[in-house]
């Protein structure tokens, strides 16, 4: 049996012509280890999360490891 994934909450702000904020809870793998995770989330980093062809760039804020 493989080991459960690991939960995290990702706090983004700036997002769209109004700046607003929003956050996402993704699943990430289970060997990554806490600093990981926030490395790659680091605050300040910019991801798109828009979906197909739409562009949504979203900057990171926090991020929160729930498990």
């Amino acid at each position: 049996m493989s080991a459960p994934l690991r939960e995290v909450a990702i706090y983004y702000k700036n997002i769209g012509p109004k700046k607003e904020r929003q956050f996402h809870c993704i699943n990430m793998a289970a060997h990554l280890t806490d600093q990981e995770i926030k490395d790659y989330f680091k605050p300040g980093k910019w991801f798109n999360i828009g979906c197909g062809p739409y562009d949504l760039m979203a900057e990171v804020e926090k991020v929160e490891i729930i498990k």
